[in-house]
């Protein structure tokens, strides 16, 4: 599958280019939802938060608002639950 070629491709979160990794992030985990992939773009949907924490950018987190709604339509599933949990103001 190519998603993991992505996954593999993005180090952990402390990393440079931390704007450019979150949008990334952004669209792997959009990928992940399309394919059904439900608890993998909970996975990576953190990730993408945990970095655009630290950026100045507005654009991460815009990018990953329809990703977050698209989750909340899976709630139940705890990895989303905690998910949605981190990205509450």
């Amino acid at each position: 599958m190519p998603f993991r070629f992505w996954n593999q491709c993005l180090p952990p979160t402390t990393t440079p280019h931390a704007r450019d990794k979150s949008l990334y992030l952004s669209w792997l985990a959009d990928s992940y939802l399309t394919a059904g992939e439900v608890e993998q773009a909970a996975t990576v949907t953190g990730r993408a938060l945990d970095l655009c924490a630290g950026v100045a950018s507005v654009r991460p987190r815009e990018r990953l608002a329809p990703v977050l709604r698209r989750l909340g339509e899976h709630r139940t599933v705890p990895a989303v639950a905690e998910v949605l949990d981190k990205a509450r103001p």
